[in-house]
């Protein structure tokens, strides 16, 4: 499976460097680095190609001459990840893809920037075209069960999307049960899910601890989604994020959700979203 990008702003980067997955990529463990993604290959040679597109903001609102800001030629490739990009060329891309053989689009969101309308509208035309289409809400949404085949296969080629765990535990002479070790099967897009797995060795496996060290390894990685709100959900692009992640871990433990937790995701669910 082969994709191209066509990103602006440092999320994109962040991506792209959790699927080349280069040396220095990270390092949010400091001097306590054990190399933890070193088990995980590199998907450099998958990337064809990878287009920079314009600052949204450095554009006029509306964009009439859209094909203007983006490739001349789209190679044909499985899934293309389109990423912070102003919505005038978001909405001229299904045509292209579908023009260049390209059979997924991905439009990842982390801030308020595409309307729901706009989303549905791309989806719209994507569905007329024969072309896959996923608006995870942020990234770390993306499950590959709820995936069309070639959105869904890309989650699994790539390990990246909603995350999932693997963790084994260990009991101390007291009866004490905490992670002895956690593996990472599907990372979120960001690469924040191998930190997070690196922080869980130790902790005892009691809901609020684990919420607690789950929550301060999420926002020290940090979380690429923003603060703001989500106008389908009113939750923080950033919460959801958590919730993502503290889904992992508990559901990797074989334990229930804090009730909180469950009842915000459920609402989400509600909500159409295919979390």
């Amino acid at each position: 499976m082969y994709i191209s990008m066509l990103f602006h702003g440092d999320f994109g980067e962040k991506v792209l460097g959790n699927l080349i997955n280069y040396d220095r990529f990270c390092t949010s463990c400091g001097d306590g680095c054990e190399s933890c993604r070193s088990v995980l290959p590199s998907f450099a040679d998958r990337i064809v190609t990878v287009f920079e597109a314009p600052d949204p903001k450095s554009l006029p609102p509306f964009v009439d001459d859209s094909e203007k800001y983006l490739p001349d030629e789209i190679p044909q490739v499985d899934i293309m990840l389109a990423i912070d990009i102003h919505p005038d060329l978001l909405l001229a891309l299904p045509k292209k893809l579908a023009d260049a053989g390209v059979k997924a689009l991905i439009v990842p969101i982390e801030r308020p920037s595409i309307p729901p309308g706009l989303a549905r509208q791309v989806m719209s035309e994507c569905e007329e075209l024969g072309v896959e289409c996923a608006f995870p809400k942020p990234f770390c949404t993306l499950d590959p069960l709820n995936s069309p085949p070639t959105i869904a296969r890309f989650c699994h080629e790539f390990r990246i999307g909603k995350p999932l765990l693997m963790i084994s535990t260990k009991k101390d002479p007291t009866g004490r049960v905490s992670i002895a070790s956690a593996t990472v099967l599907r990372s979120a897009p960001c690469g924040s899910t191998w930190y997070i797995a690196q922080q869980l060795k130790g902790v005892e496996v009691d809901p609020e601890k684990l919420r607690a060290a789950i929550s301060k390894a999420h926002h020290s990685y940090p979380c690429t989604a923003s603060m703001d709100k989500d106008p389908e959900t009113d939750e923080p692009f950033l919460h959801i994020g958590g919730f993502m992640a503290m889904e992992a871990v508990f559901t990797a433990l074989n334990i229930p959700l804090p009730a909180d937790i469950e009842e915000i995701l459920q609402r989400i669910r509600k909500k159409g979203r295919g979390l």
